[in-house]
């Protein structure tokens, strides 16, 4: 979901334009390939439609005053750790995350007799939440049956959420920031639970292509920076930095090129 708007940009600006041409070239010389064999203008139309939709979409949800994303996590290992992944990656593609539900707790009185253990895991494991996401954090406990109904549901909305509403924004922070130190330009991304090992940033012309583990962007720059080299990349607490160099040192550059 998050890479395929990326993917199908690149294919709209790069290659779009060749294939409908090369189709409108084929019907031209060959009434034979009339019959399926080679695209028709609809389906060229249709494709742009889908394009213009997907483009609608991922503005909505790269708009952070409107749209945010939350993580739900149960206090096990794995899916900890698997939400730690999620982080990063929604903030490599900018979709702010302004908070973390914490799923499924074990009441109190399960801290003593045959769930003892379980409920010390469980202490351990919200600790490491509580370290690995700088967010507020709301809770939901265990439940003795699945949630059916209106009425449970509401019951659970308030166990969450108290009295504030759940479509307020809970954190205001942004995971891409271009910030302006001296002459240069700084990119800054959250990425939480990444080692610099996990690390790579390339730049091609106006794109920064960043890559967090298996996941990738091509990140459009803006004009003022789209351009510039790059001088160097750091993770430092959990913020990958990438800075730009200055115009006139990418003009210097290219005259000595």
């Amino acid at each position: 979901m998050l890479r395929f708007p990326d993917a199908l940009r690149i294919f709209m600006e790069n290659f779009f334009e060749f294939e409908r041409k090369g189709a409108r070239l084929l019907r031209s010389l060959s009434s034979r390939v009339e019959g399926g064999l080679v695209p028709g203008e609809d389906f060229f139309d249709a494709f742009e439609r889908l394009y213009l939709d997907v483009e609608d979409v991922r503005q909505l949800l790269l708009d952070n005053d409107r749209t945010t994303a939350r993580l739900v996590v149960n206090p096990a290992r794995v899916i900890v750790e698997e939400s730690r992944r999620s982080f990063a990656y929604l903030s490599l593609y900018g979709v702010h995350t302004d908070s973390v539900i914490i799923n499924r707790l074990l009441p109190e009185a399960a801290t003593e007799g045959y769930f003892a253990r379980w409920a010390r895991k469980e202490r351990d494991e919200l600790a490491s939440i509580r370290a690995s996401f700088p967010l507020p954090l709301l809770t939901a406990n265990l439940r003795h049956h699945e949630l059916s109904g209106e009425r449970a549901l509401r019951e659970l909305g308030k166990e969450v959420y108290g009295d504030r509403d759940p479509a307020q924004i809970f954190n205001e922070g942004r995971p891409f920031r271009f910030l302006q130190r001296g002459d240069r330009t700084v990119l800054s991304i959250d990425a939480p639970g990444v080692s610099k090992e996990e690390v790579s940033v390339h730049s091609r012309g106006a794109d920064l292509l960043v890559r967090f583990r298996d996941a990738e962007r091509w990140i459009a720059l803006p004009d003022s920076v789209a351009g510039r080299a790059v001088l160097g990349a750091r993770l430092e607490a959990e913020v990958l930095e990438v800075q730009f160099g200055t115009p006139s040192s990418c003009e210097a550059q290219g005259r000595s090129g």
